[in-house]
């Protein structure tokens, strides 16, 4: 009876070990916790090349010990977010990357939480062995080095800029004019309606108006041209003249009417 008890505590035992380890923390590359599973393998894309990250740590005055063969994995140093820096072994293959990025050319974080950051190859130079401004974090960016006994490589990025899209100056050839109501008034016999006007050429080049380039459409009737117009047209506006313009119509028998002046419209209430 004792040898059975014996048993039955050992596989206890054995299964509180177990369900304890599974719940142990597993922390992302940005000392986040990592989905489980994971949403991707966080990744390091250099223009074409791409690393699998890993994370690594080191001491305040130094740098962190990077594997010297490990060609396809990128260390990011923990601690380094806003310029971040990831740590390459100083293979044949990566330190020849000189010959093959360039400014310009993509540089994409991808984290495990399926987060991205994105920049662009700011510079590509010659790493100075001790220097440990690589890991200043007073600038946003990234920095990418690997270093070997005597001599190694650096590559630095940026954010992509945004390019502002110039504003078009204006077509010379573009009618552009600046019409003002000043007033609206009906006759004494009340039959017609006159329009002050005050129109402006802003264009570059002359414009002239016409009879039918004024018209009065009352609603759901045909549209109607006015009967007097001062001064009388045609009429050319030169680029900058300001010309007072008075036009006049027989009164429409609707509440509601359109007076258009080349493609520029206004609705008056009677």
């Amino acid at each position: 009876m004792r040898k059975k008890l014996y048993h039955v505590w050992t596989m206890l035992i054995i299964l509180v070990t177990t369900t304890a380890s599974c719940q142990s923390p597993l922390f992302g590359a940005r000392g986040t916790p990592i989905p489980t599973p994971q949403c991707i393998e966080p990744s390091l894309t250099l223009g074409t090349m791409k690393y699998r990250v890993e994370s690594t740590t080191r001491e305040a005055d130094g740098f962190p010990e990077i594997p010297k063969r490990k060609k396809d994995v990128a260390y990011w140093v923990e601690g380094t977010t806003i310029n971040y820096v990831f740590s390459l072994s100083p293979t044949k293959e990566n330190l020849a990357l000189d010959s093959i990025i360039k400014a310009g050319d993509p540089i994409t974080i991808n984290w495990a939480d399926c987060s991205t950051d994105e920049y662009i190859v700011k510079s590509v130079e010659a790493a100075q062995a001790g220097d440990l401004t690589l890991f200043d974090q007073s600038t946003g960016g990234i920095t990418v080095f690997m270093l070997t006994n005597s001599s190694g490589l650096v590559i630095r990025g940026e954010r992509p800029s945004v390019q502002s899209l110039d504003t078009p100056e204006p077509s010379t050839d573009t009618v552009q004019l600046d019409i003002s109501i000043l007033d609206m008034t009906e006759s004494e016999d009340h039959l017609s309606v006159t329009f002050r006007l005050l129109i402006t050429n802003q264009s570059g080049q002359a414009i002239t108006l016409t009879g039918n380039d004024i018209s009065l459409t009352a609603e759901n009737n045909p549209e109607v041209s006015p009967t007097l117009v001062t001064p009388v047209l045609p009429q050319e506006f030169r680029p900058g003249d300001i010309i007072p313009v008075s036009a006049t119509f027989p009164k429409p028998q609707a509440s509601s009417a359109v007076l258009r002046i080349f493609d520029i419209t206004f609705e008056y209430y009677f």
